[in-house]
C-alpha cells in the first residue's frame, strides 16, 4: 500500500490548492489536512479531522475553499472502505455466475 505523503496516495478527498489536499487516513478512521513539501514530492499531515465543524475553522485559517465541507459528512465516515465492500460484494456476485455458468457448461457436455 501507498504511504499517506506519497504523491500517488489512493484515498485523497481532494486537492484544494498545489500546496493542500485532504485525504482519508490509511486506517480509515479520519481525514487529514495535509501540505505538500516545498522542495521534496512528498506530502506531510499538519491537520487530523473526526468532524466538519473543526475542519471547516481551519480551512478558513489557511485560506483554503471549504466548499468541499459541505459534501462530506459532519463526522468521519470511510468513503473508501464503503467502496471497497461495495467491490466485494460486486465480485462475490460475478464469482456466483461464474460458478452457475461452470455447472451449466459441465451439465450440457454431459447430455452430449
Amino acid at each position: 500500500m501507498k504511504k499517506e505523503q506519497s504523491q500517488d496516495y489512493p484515498f485523497v478527498i481532494t486537492y484544494l490548492s498545489n500546496r493542500y489536499r485532504l485525504i482519508e487516513c490509511r486506517d480509515h478512521i479520519q481525514w487529514i489536512l495535509q501540505r505538500r513539501d516545498k522542495n521534496v514530492p512528498r506530502w506531510r499531515g499538519i491537520y487530523y479531522f473526526l468532524n466538519t465543524h473543526s475542519m471547516s475553522r481551519i480551512f478558513r485559517q489557511f485560506d483554503l475553499d471549504d466548499g468541499v465541507v459541505g459534501q462530506l459528512p459532519e463526522r468521519f465516515e470511510s468513503r473508501f472502505k464503503t467502496v471497497q465492500r461495495e467491490q466485494i460484494k460486486s465480485d462475490d456476485i460475478v464469482l456466483a455466475t461464474d460458478k452457475n455458468y461452470s455447472r451449466t457448461k459441465v451439465f450440457l457436455s454431459s447430455m452430449t
